[in-house]
């Protein structure tokens, strides 16, 4: 029978079609078996032996530059302020006068004292004459009392003025002292109505001008110091202030002199904490090698906390996860992928600063982690 034409175009598609389907079945079959060859294929690794170091908390803060000795200047006395002949900046040296006071209160204030001391003076001394008259009266009181000439009543009279005109002369004896008393005090007043430079150095800030009226103890100036040693102050967090110890060494940088690194010390370590910012206060001691590091500059310090501890450093390569403080890892036990748990303490650049789940030796997986599964075959590569 003969075949149309239809029907030879239809036969040959139909055969196409099977042949397709054994090529790709035949395909899916390489595939699958290539896939399970390929899991049962050892893995090759790069790993990195856990080491041992000894770390310390590294600490950085920024803060002023300081004379190391700070003196705030103030009035001993209160009043009106009527000059400040210096100005910040101004090199001052010692004894030098600063500041003064208005003096008419304080000049009248001294006149009433000495004034005070004169009359309380004057009261000494008739209360002294008192005290004579009334002796010599008790005497003769006592003598005719004797003779029968005075009454009972009239001597008891007179022992009593006597007693009167010594309480007299002891209450003007109090009353001049305590006249020469305010006398000292309205000299004293006189005498430090003057700011005098206590020591050299630089007027590093004018916290008053002439016309305020300011309290005994008041600040006026603040003195810095001559000093070739100038202090960093910087302020820190409570959890930073606990790790350090005064006498730590600490490396201080100055934008004004660029790559330049100078020597401190930790100095002085703040007890109370500002109550605005809850921070501590702490003082570096800057060793100056001849620059001219000027209070004011704003400077970077960095040092190391006093307590270390001991810990395991690993590459950061090797994290195969992550969760806070706790991560995972593998190593190598028995050329085989071993999966293990880790406390993080920290991660610092590169390296992850481990508390335990490790060993000093352990060989850790660093390179090829997110290929592998825990008790895969692994061979160490180059």
């Amino acid at each position: 029978m003969k075949m149309s034409n239809s029907m030879v175009t239809t036969l040959r598609f139909l055969v196409l079609m099977l042949i397709s389907a054994l090529v790709f079945t035949t395909t899916s079959c390489d595939r699958v078996e290539a896939a399970e060859a390929s899991s049962e294929e050892i893995r090759q690794v790069r790993t990195e032996q856990v080491s041992f170091v000894e770390y310390a908390e590294t600490i950085r803060a920024t803060g002023r530059l300081a004379d190391r000795q700070q003196l705030r200047l103030s009035f001993k006395t209160g009043g009106v302020v009527r000059e400040i002949g210096v100005e910040e900046g101004d090199v001052i040296r010692k004894g030098q006068a600063l500041a003064r006071l208005e003096l008419d209160e304080i000049n009248a204030q001294n006149k009433r004292a000495t004034l005070g001391v004169e009359k309380a003076q004057i009261d000494l001394r008739n209360a002294a004459l008192a005290l004579q008259l009334a002796e010599r009266d008790f005497r003769n009181a006592e003598g005719l009392y004797k003779d029968s000439v005075a009454t009972l009543e009239q001597l008891e009279n007179a022992e009593v003025q006597l007693e009167n005109a010594k309480n007299q002369l002891e209450a003007a004896e109090k009353g001049l002292n305590l006249s020469e008393r305010s006398q000292e005090i309205a000299a004293f007043n006189l005498r430090y109505a003057s700011i005098l430079a206590p020591s050299s150095g630089t007027i590093l800030a004018k916290l008053a001008e002439p016309g305020e009226i300011v309290g005994p103890g008041t600040p006026i100036l603040l003195l810095g110091t001559q000093s070739r040693t100038k202090v960093l102050q910087v302020n820190l967090t409570d959890r930073q202030i606990v790790q350090l110890k005064e006498g730590l060494p600490a490396k201080v940088t100055f934008d004004a002199f660029p790559g330049q690194v100078f020597s401190g010390t930790i100095d002085e370590l703040g007890v109370l904490a500002d109550p605005y910012t809850g921070t501590y206060k702490v003082e570096i001691g800057v060793e100056n090698r001849g620059q001219s590091l000027l209070s004011g500059l704003i400077g970077e310090t960095t040092f190391r906390g006093a307590e270390v501890k001991k810990l395991f450093r690993i590459s950061i390569d090797a994290l195969v996860k992550g969760d806070g403080r706790r991560g995972e890892i593998y190593v190598v036990e028995d050329q085989k992928a071993v999966l293990r748990s880790i406390q993080i303490f920290k991660i610092e650049e590169e390296y992850l600063l481990v508390e335990g789940g490790v060993n000093i030796g352990d060989e850790v997986i660093t390179s090829g982690v997110g290929y592998l599964n825990d008790g895969m075959d692994v061979i160490i590569g180059e």
